[in-house]
């Protein structure tokens, strides 16, 4: 939550909000694939823990995107949100009915995926990573000026 704080100060806005949130879901979806992969317990440990850092910024950059969905109802998106990540927690034991090393590797996959996807969010009032924002808006009282 922080650091999508500190991305999202004057400077980034929302674009860096999106970039933090792409950082973050793709080093946690990095550092699952080599925790799966890591062969010892002094591997293990270290990117166990750097994937739990990654996974809970993870979680901070997905709140810190929640008051530009609709300033109105920020409270009830972000039950949503909530709910959402029940939900993937439930989705993604149900890997866990394989056997353990493919389920951290479709789970790595999934999250890497969802970092690429992340790229494809657009608000008309605030752009994208990569698109500026389609309308002007007053910063007086945050009126649109062109539609």
């Amino acid at each position: 939550g922080i650091n999508a704080e500190y991305m999202g100060a004057k400077k980034w806005k929302l674009r860096g909000r999106l970039w933090n949130l792409f950082v973050c879901l793709s080093l946690q979806g990095v550092f699952l694939f080599l925790f799966n992969t890591s062969t010892s317990l002094g591997q293990s440990v270290p990117l166990l823990l750097l994937f739990s850092l990654f996974n809970q910024m993870s979680c901070g950059a997905i709140y810190g995107l929640v008051p530009f969905v609709d300033p109105e109802v920020t409270g009830s998106i972000s039950g949503i949100v909530g709910a959402g990540g029940n939900m993937g927690a439930i989705l993604f034991n149900l890997f866990f009915n394989l056997d353990y090393y493919h389920a951290f590797n479709y789970i790595a996959a999934i999250i890497l995926s969802t970092s690429i996807l992340s790229h494809l969010l657009y608000w008309k009032r605030h752009g994208s990573s990569f698109c500026p924002a389609a309308v002007e808006i007053d910063p007086k009282n945050a009126e649109i000026l062109n539609d």
